[in-house]
């Protein structure tokens, strides 16, 4: 049952922006390019009941979220689905 579709009612806790560099290195006409991603963390409390949840988001995914909004999460096993906000 672990890869089902759960929704829950969350608020959003906490949003940080996650940025990597890429070890690997890239050549363009010899001059060697580094690459890096960015993401961000972002962490939901149970609004019904105890708990929090921590997904990586893209940045266009959080870019909708600001902390403290509430809504309904929607994830699968591990991984965010979707959220969607209250209606104010």
């Amino acid at each position: 049952m672990r890869n089902e579709k759960v929704t829950v009612n969350v608020k959003v806790m906490d949003i940080v922006e996650v940025t990597a560099a890429n070890p690997t290195m890239t050549m363009a006409r010899n001059v060697p390019l580094s690459s890096a991603s960015s993401w961000s963390k972002v962490t939901f409390a149970m609004t019904e009941g105890e708990g929090e949840m921590t997904f990586r988001l893209s940045d266009s995914q959080a870019g909708k979220l600001t902390t403290g909004m509430r809504g309904q999460l929607t994830y699968k096993g591990e991984k965010f689905v979707a959220f969607k906000p209250e209606n104010s």
